[in-house]
């Protein structure tokens, strides 16, 4: 029996003596990966950037081309306190962005809260995935025409039903379900030479005016940036970035 104990004594001890080396990889500081954020933003304030919403932006960058302006979108796949967070953090800045939502991470009263604050609020739509989901489709030659002028009347009714919860919304953008990505379609393809006012919207988030005219789009999805961080296009000193944030990866879980 103290021959087991030891054993197990030594695994144990083990595990701690490499959780303790490796420090962050396993047990991720949250307090510290906000604060990473929060210096983020201070930056961009020192650096004389606007950060504004997807519908701002829209609205208004024909007299904001010449300034120094981040386009900042959060799709709030998950977690929607820090989220809420980040809010919060984005107005004691002055500055305010855009949530995107999708429909199980839509807590009402965060939405309101964010909206409350200044900030936009959309929805973060997966028609495609769930429709093949609830009728079992697997397969890209599955998907046909047929099956996508569906979804988008689908899309049309979840815009008109997520607006009477939540109010109205001026932009949506799509999300990438694990389905998307095994049938090599995705949900974004729904408003691929669409007109949003059809779908009772001023814009989407891979428009024209969101993917064409910013200098540069940088993007963190598991935890990595890409091309670049958004720290580093605000150091090279891009006039207009455009920035998506996922908000789970900077909670710390």
């Amino acid at each position: 029996m103290m021959k087991i104990f030891k054993y197990f004594k030594n695994v144990t001890c083990g595990f701690v003596c490499i959780s303790f080396i490796l420090g962050c990889t396993i047990f991720p500081d949250k307090k510290h990966k906000f604060v990473e954020y929060q210096n983020i933003l201070k930056l961009a304030k020192n650096k004389d950037y606007k950060v504004i919403s997807v519908i701002e932006w829209f609205n208004n960058h024909e007299q904001l081309k010449n300034e120094r302006v981040i386009i900042m979108r959060h799709d709030v796949d998950h977690d929607p306190k820090t989220a809420k967070k980040m809010g919060i953090t984005e107005i004691a800045l002055g500055f305010n962005s855009t949530y995107y939502f999708r429909w199980e991470t839509a807590d009402k009263k965060i939405i309101e809260y964010l909206k409350n604050l200044g900030h936009e609020i959309g929805l973060h739509y997966e028609t495609i995935a769930t429709y093949c989901k609830k009728n079992n489709i697997s397969k890209k030659k599955e998907v046909t025409p047929d099956v996508i002028d569906t979804c988008r009347k689908i899309l049309k009714t979840e815009i008109l039903e997520f607006e009477q919860k939540y109010g109205d919304i001026s932009t949506i953008c799509s999300h990438g379900d694990e389905r998307n990505r095994l049938l090599g379609i995705p949900n974004m393809l729904l408003m691929k030479r669409q007109k949003p006012v059809d779908y009772h919207i001023k814009t989407w988030a891979n428009s024209t005016e969101l993917r064409d005219i910013p200098e540069i789009f940088v993007a963190e999805s598991g935890n990595k940036w890409d091309p670049i961080s958004l720290k580093e296009a605000i150091e090279k000193k891009f006039r207009t970035i455009y920035v998506l944030i996922h908000p789970i990866w900077w909670s710390g879980n």
